[in-house]
């Protein structure tokens, strides 16, 4: 830590030249101001100016904070350091123009430094009390950059593959099926073909421009090309390219009113995922419990199969059907408004399967969503009581939802094989784990009013006071009210105002197993984090 003469307080490296930046005091101003007439007269980090003002000697080489412009003004080392910078970096830090001391930020009570502590000028026990909290928050992060102490989990079948089952890797397979394996750009006749269907598809424009550029006297012949039309292009790409599920156009009927919903089968897209190549080697497959400390003290969550949900349901599983190999489901929905005026609207409803790394699920170019379905966007203007249209809207999005499911009821309890892209089969239990959505969607998926928590009792006039602990619902009474839906109307209403819930014609997620629908609800960190909060 250094000291700063003109207060007599002691701070972190870059807490001290913050407070430099930032004090009132006339005292430290005054070492400021020295410090940058020292430094026009030299620039030596080692000159006897640093010693004297008690600045950190890292802090002039490096020029940060005491008003020195860049490396250039103290001639800090070899030219050639000044051209190491990349691109990215010019880009990350605004080019030439780049000083290496951060913007000054407005002066708040109690803070004078991102790192440096500077106590209230009369309460010095204030600021001890704030510099333990520091230092005690620092150790923790420490903690938890360092490599885990992992714990297996004990039972050596769960996860494992299927024995003496073996199928041929997918790009051999593909291979296989081409008509000409020695040419790399099949089904494509050269690397120009392909780099222009590559172009239309990605980033041409549209199929009936492209039909006219083609019908251009000369131009499919020079450059090659194995289609004449948009309408060819299309048809290599489904007969010759790998397979991805097709949509399937449903009618769904609700309240006497028939609605069209274009969707894939949930299986298929989770055979998908599982069994592309490009994941192969980074699946997660098993369990494990990962901690900061070899005494197994301090438990930590890195990855989705380090979490204490898919332990205790790969315990549960195993009880029954030992073997078994987790495909934890993710989904995503949420209404979006296609134009700025009139009233296009999609409703896409994504997947992705928890064996993904997050590094691989968070980043579009892996690839590791898949679109799953388009769900209705009616209103139902036509429906006048604003009760009734609210029902039916809900009743809606569940039955859509309970046609996406279904084949997880049977495939999460018995199992169904699914081949890895390496050619490896598993015994795989898809299962319902979470749903990463924003609150209206999250109030609509769990049958809640809106404005109440969507996973635990809370009063809506406690939400957001911090007060204290309510536990989860309870999902057992919610389904024993929701088992009265076929029977006396009043009933099963009065019983579904008591369990806290809509009154929702069989929700999509009744009959799913090891399915918790209130544990599944994830935090909505864009809308109530990042613009609630911050």
């Amino acid at each position: 830590m250094d000291h700063c003469p003109g207060c007599g307080k002691w701070f972190y490296p870059h807490g001290y030249l913050n407070h430099l930046q930032q004090t009132h005091k006339p005292e430290c101003h005054a070492i400021l101001a020295r410090s940058h007439g020292d430094l026009s007269e030299d620039s030596d980090p080692d000159s006897e100016a640093g010693d004297h003002l008690d600045v950190p000697q890292e802090a002039l080489a490096g020029g940060g904070g005491l008003g020195v412009e860049n490396d250039k003004e103290q001639g800090s080392g070899d030219p050639e350091d000044e051209d190491e910078m990349d691109e990215d970096e010019d880009l990350m830090y605004g080019g030439d123009d780049y000083q290496e001391w951060e913007a000054l930020i407005p002066e708040q009570p109690g803070r004078q430094g991102e790192m440096g502590i500077d106590e209230p000028e009369d309460d010095c026990q204030g600021g001890d009390e704030l510099y333990r909290a520091q230092e005690a928050r620092w150790a923790a992060e420490e903690a938890f950059r360092k490599t885990p102490v992992v714990e297996p989990f004990p039972s050596i079948e769960a996860g494992a593959p299927i024995a003496n089952i073996h199928a041929v890797p997918k790009y051999e397979s593909y291979q296989k099926g081409l008509t000409n394996p020695d040419n790399p750009w099949a089904p494509f006749s050269s690397q120009l073909d392909w780099e222009v269907a590559r172009w239309v598809k990605l980033r041409g424009p549209g199929s009936e421009a492209f039909n006219e550029l083609l019908r251009i006297d000369g131009v499919c012949g020079h450059l090659g090309l194995s289609y004449r039309s948009t309408q060819q292009l299309n048809n290599i790409i489904d007969s010759s390219l790998p397979k991805v599920p097709k949509f399937e156009r449903e009618l769904v009927v609700v309240g006497g009113e028939v609605f069209e919903m274009y969707s894939r089968n949930i299986i298929d897209c989770i055979k998908y995922l599982f069994g592309d190549p490009e994941f192969a080697p980074h699946l997660h497959l098993v369990p494990e419990r990962h901690f900061t400390d070899a005494a197994k003290t301090n438990k930590v969550v890195h990855e989705m199969n380090s979490c204490r949900w898919w332990w205790n349901t790969q315990k549960a599983i195993e009880t029954n059907t030992p073997g078994a190999t987790i495909v934890p489901v993710l989904v995503s929905s949420d209404k979006t408004q296609l134009t700025d005026f009139g009233r296009k609207m999609a409703y896409p409803v994504y997947l992705t399967i928890g064996n993904l790394p997050k590094e691989l699920r968070r980043k579009p170019s892996h690839h590791g969503h898949i679109l799953l379905a388009h769900l209705p966007c009616t209103r139902l203007e036509h429906v006048t009581n604003k009760a009734a249209r609210r029902r039916m809207l809900a009743n809606l999005y569940h039955s859509c939802m309970g046609r996406i499911f279904g084949p997880l009821r049977e495939a999460g309890t018995q199992g169904v094989r699914m081949f890895r892209g390496d050619g490896v089969a598993h015994r795989c239990h898809p299962i319902l784990a979470c749903l990463p959505m924003d609150y209206q969607e999250q109030v609509l998926a769990a049958g809640i009013k809106t404005g109440l928590c969507p996973c635990c009792s809370i009063p809506q006039d406690e939400i957001g006071e911090g007060g204290d602990e309510y536990p989860i619902r309870d999902l057992n009474k919610v389904l024993e009210a929701l088992n009265k839906a076929d029977g006396d109307p009043i009933e099963f209403k009065n019983a579904c105002k008591e369990a806290g819930i809509k009154p929702i014609y069989h929700p999509f997620w009744e009959e799913l197993p090891y399915t918790h629908i209130f544990c599944s609800i994830t935090p909505d960190i864009l809308h109530q984090l990042y613009q609630g909060v911050i």
